[in-house]
């Protein structure tokens, strides 16, 4: 999901691509890798840059040769270039716009409870804007499974903000649509 204010740190981006694309990458995203160049990098690499990197751009005609040096390592951390995200791009591409929306782009998942837990900003943004933040991604997951929820008959419809591996103090957000 797109928040207004981002989540308040920088999204790391890396990108691989052929050579058609490989200037422009490099202009715009944190690490660019050439498709010629991943024969040579080893597991322990693989694994580095999937620990490293938010996200994965990929050149649309290299993605067979992603998925076959990749996909086990990328696949079970969910780092594999997403489609649905974008990050999957055509050879004459203009990067910018796509980087400047993963900068504000979160990933939610819930797998094994319906819990869900996300980042939305850090102690640098301001109680504004945390608490658009907040309530961007508590409509989108409404929007999105008010339905499944209320046939299952477990739609309570409350949302608990905790501040965690930061200070240990709680904010109080005072937005309308929060303390209702």
């Amino acid at each position: 999901k797109n928040m207004p204010y981002g989540r308040g740190k920088k999204t790391r981006i890396c990108a691989i691509t052929g050579p058609e694309l490989m200037d422009n990458a490099k202009k715009n995203v944190d690490h660019a890798i050439l498709i010629d160049n991943i024969g040579s990098l080893k597991k322990n690499e693989i694994k580095n840059l999937a620990s490293d990197y938010d996200y994965f751009l990929a050149q649309a005609n290299v993605m067979p040769k992603i998925a076959t040096s990749f996909g086990k390592i990328f696949g079970p951390r969910g780092k594999m270039p997403n489609p649905k995200a974008g990050c999957i791009v055509p050879l004459n591409a203009n990067l910018a716009p796509l980087i400047e929306k993963l900068q504000n782009t979160i990933r939610v998942t819930a797998k094994t409870s319906p819990v869900v837990q996300c980042g939305i900003g850090t102690e640098e943004l301001n109680d504004d804007k945390i608490a658009d933040n907040i309530l961007t991604v508590y409509n989108s997951i409404m929007f999105l499974n008010k339905a499944l929820f209320v046939s299952r008959g477990d739609y309570e419809g409350h949302c608990s903000v905790v501040v965690g591996f930061g200070l240990g103090y709680c904010r109080t957000l005072l937005h309308p649509q929060l303390t209702a």
